[in-house]
């Protein structure tokens, strides 16, 4: 956790952390890894609701609330309140082409979503949720990922016959 500073929730299984964990190790494994965006689309077209002191959305810990949410987001209000503030979410929100809210952390950060009421969480996610980033493994070896019955995942280099403990 101590390596993801960003995140909200889960720092310790963000995939700065995860990244973190297996660069420490790159001299013994010949493992980089490279953190990618975290991305989440939202199950359901935006449906019409009032965000207010009853119901609201947090991301990443930052309350979404006070205005109309038109259907489709028809005006973008509920895009722009979530991009107002991104600097302190690190989270852009766009639509896709069904009206879906698609929130991305270019920095790979976890996005932490969840909705005050059921009413508004069926118009955009069935649950509250924490999305983690995508990382990308590089070597000049050869390597397989193994996951253990434990929940552990071992990277083993097969031209080195070394192994190397990952997050």
């Amino acid at each position: 956790a101590a390596d993801d500073q960003v995140s909200t929730s889960l720092n310790a299984q963000s995939a700065i952390a995860m990244s973190a964990a297996i660069n420490s190790s790159t001299e013994f494994t010949g493992v980089r890894a490279i953190v990618g965006e975290t991305s989440v689309i939202m199950a359901n077209a935006i449906a019409a609701s009032t965000l207010d002191g009853t119901d609201f959305i947090t991301l990443n810990d930052q309350k979404i609330t006070g205005f109309e949410v038109q259907a489709n987001d028809a005006d973008g209000s509920l895009k722009d309140a979530i991009n107002a503030v991104s600097d302190e979410t690190g989270v852009v929100a766009s639509l896709d082409k069904d009206s879906k809210l698609v929130l991305t952390a270019s920095d790979g950060r976890n996005i932490e979503f969840s909705t005050s009421a059921a009413g508004i969480a069926g118009n955009l996610l069935a649950v509250d949720t924490v999305t983690t980033g995508n990382l990308t493994l590089q070597s000049d070896y050869q390597f397989d990922i193994e996951h253990t019955a434990a929940g552990h995942t071992a990277l083993a280099l097969t031209d080195l016959g070394a192994a190397g403990a990952g997050a």
